[in-house]
């Protein structure tokens, strides 16, 4: 066999794209061979072909990264074949991962060839005689972060078919046929990930986040947010740069120009602080301005204090401009204000796809079509709420200003101010609502209602409410009224088939919980503050009297059963006692375990430092009570 010497041969190429240098390398393959299951026992190793197909016969591929410098972003990987020989029919061959790279192509056999390649194929094609191209870059870059040799089996996507086809290997010397890799990689971009579902680029900093904007090739890509970050940098104002927002739609000549945001986002529980937009763009202000994607995702994100001051101009939001299509979930926003013209919501100001599990706590102001938590609502909103201020010209809602197509357990708790005004909707367009409510003061008018201000086009309302006495208005286009006793009695909802925590006959979902008789429902996923043990909502004397009773208290040893104790000290836990008796438990063991008889093992006061406490109640925890001190639920 000849020498392989030129195998390991690379050759850089320099380009330049987005003012960011990428570099190319062609990578030769140390081995390559093919195996055949009519000749099970030979090898192949000195072909100057490799075949894939009629045989059955399967390539084999193996190449050495190393040539790849360390601490880059793999853009895109190809793998070349050059055909020399194919059936009248081309076949389709698709390339699949292989793992274990323990093989070499003087010895490798049918009978010895490892099998453990990834069923599916990463990339297929149907070959051309000439050259043929397989896109692998996920691939490469899992074997380029981990031990840095990349073994690829080539295969018929139907291999009972009779076709078949042979691409020239390395033994034939001449280097413009080799197998080859040709890898784009560039310095990292972001802080790391190559925007793969696997491997989404990671956002740690604010020049990350506002890198996403410069780069639309990667609005179609997966992003993870690693740390809270504070944009209150790119605020343009004193010479600093503006937020480079995210997706773009211009319509010209009423026809619409698009580039979306057609990719994830994930949050990961993080904060992004002072995000700020002032009127420095058309048709569209947020961090993400359009969004359009089936599998599109924005997930797991608060943002705090948001600025986005846009009056005039529309699909204004703090999160999305113009959700087209795509989900956002688990999303917030804390605080801030947001003032646009049509179509302006706290997270969204164009809502035609899927929000749920969402709240908003910022004013919002705008010209026709505003809302606490959406602008205009053309898709479904489930299991949210706004609880900011709202005020605008006309179609004006707590939550939704105009609504068509589904709310469902929902509320709104913010004032509302405008004519076609709703203490939860404006305007019910055709749409329809199911168990939501309203509470904030509705104002301004002609005409305006506690919860929806005019439903026409058989807009429908069922099983909501609204409290006249805190929304001010008698009456409503949809809903029922009730008083604030009767709001704040859990029977009401229940009675109207509401999805209550503790009770089983209206559903098991639990999509609400009510501290009864002191305060409104909320949604079960609402997270208590820090220090709000017990109703009614909100950190008051009640909970002080928990964390004085608890105070200096440990766990408890003696709750043990079942598996690592229940939270209380119960039979369980004595028969566990029992069935030691006399051999481990002494009699001191027994008196311990009657002093703690039925008392809480986790105490509910033990909250700090977060997320589990330390094991015993003290001024750790006394702070984080004093620290929530009057404050109510979040939100």
């Amino acid at each position: 066999m000849k020498s392989k010497s030129i195998l390991g041969l690379a050759i850089l190429i320099s380009l330049f794209a987005n003012n960011l240098m990428a570099d190319v390398v062609i990578i030769y393959p140390s081995d390559d061979t093919y195996v055949n299951s009519n000749l099970p026992n030979d090898n192949f190793g000195s072909s100057n072909t490799i075949y894939v197909g009629e045989g059955i016969r399967r390539s084999y591929l193996k190449f050495n990264l190393s040539s790849i410098p360390s601490d880059k972003t793999i853009v895109s990987t190809r793998l070349r074949l050059d055909t020399n020989f194919s059936t009248l029919t081309y076949p389709e061959i698709g390339a699949h991962y292989l793992l274990a790279d323990a093989w070499d192509e003087t010895t490798i056999t049918w009978n010895n060839a490892p099998t453990g390649f990834n069923p599916t194929a990463t990339d297929t094609v149907t070959i051309v005689i000439d050259e043929s191209f397989w896109t692998v870059t996920d691939d490469v870059d899992d074997t380029y972060r981990g031990d840095g040799v990349y073994s690829v089996v080539m295969k018929l996507s139907n291999e009972a078919s009779s076709t078949a086809a042979g691409f020239w290997s390395s033994e034939i010397g001449i280097p413009d046929f080799y197998p080859y890799l040709e890898v784009n990689y560039s310095d990292q971009k972001y802080s790391g990930g190559n925007g793969s579902e696997e491997h989404p680029y990671k956002i740690a900093t604010a020049a990350d986040m506002n890198a996403i904007g410069a780069n639309p090739e990667d609005w179609d890509k997966h992003f993870i947010l690693m740390e809270d970050i504070d944009l209150s940098y790119y605020d343009g104002q004193e010479a600093r740069p503006v937020f480079n927002v995210i997706g773009y739609r211009y319509l010209y000549d009423r026809d619409p120009i698009t580039w979306p945001f057609s990719g994830v986002f994930d949050g990961n529980d993080h904060k992004i602080r002072k995000f700020t937009i002032l009127s420095y763009y058309a048709n569209g202000a947020a961090i993400f301005r359009y969004m359009d994607g089936a599998d599109s995702e924005i997930r797991d994100i608060v943002l705090i204090d948001t600025n986005v001051d846009y009056a005039g101009n529309d699909d204004c939001g703090a999160l999305v401009g113009r959700l087209e299509n795509g989900t956002v979930i688990n999303c917030a926003i804390e605080g801030g204000t947001i003032s646009g013209g049509d179509y302006t919501g706290g997270i969204v100001g164009d809502n035609w796809g899927l929000i749920k599990h969402c709240f908003t706590t910022c004013n919002v102001s705008g010209d026709i079509h505003v809302g606490g938590l959406v602008g205009r609502n053309e898709g479904k909103i489930s299991s949210s709420c706004a609880t900011g201020g709202v005020s605008g010209t006309t179609l004006v809602g707590g939550l939704v200003g105009r609504h068509a197509k589904t709310i469902s357990d929902c509320y709104a708790s913010g004032s509302v101010t405008g004519d076609y005004a709703g203490g939860l909707v404006g305007q019910n367009w055709t749409g329809v609502i199911n168990k939501s409510y309203a509470l904030g003061y509705v104002s301004g008018g002609p005409i305006k209602g506690g919860l929806v201000g005019e439903a026409i086009l058989g807009g429908e309302t069922n099983n909501s409410f609204w409290n006249y006495e805190t929304t001010g208005q008698l009456t409503s286009d949809g809903g029922t009224v009730k008083s604030t006793e009767e709001m704040m009695n859990e029977s009401t909802f229940t009675n109207e088939g509401w999805d209550f925590v503790g009770e089983t006959t209206n559903g098991p979902n639990d999509i609400w919980k009510i501290c009864d008789g002191t305060n409104y429902p909320k949604l079960a996923w609402q997270i208590l503050l820090p220090g709000d043990f017990v109703c009614p909502d909100g950190v008051e004397m009640n909970d002080y009297a928990v964390l004085a009773d608890q105070w200096q208290r440990d766990a408890l040893a003696s709750d043990v059963a079942p598996h690592g104790g229940d939270g209380v000290v119960n039979f369980m836990d004595w028969a566990f006692l029992a069935n030691g008796w006399p051999d481990t438990i002494d009699s001191n063991s027994v008196a311990v375990f009657a002093d703690q008889w039925l008392q809480p093992s986790a105490y509910c006061a033990d909250i700090a430092p977060a997320p589990d406490g330390d094991g015993t109640v003290d001024w750790l925890d006394l702070k984080e009570l004093a620290d929530n001190w009057l404050e109510g639920t979040e939100p």
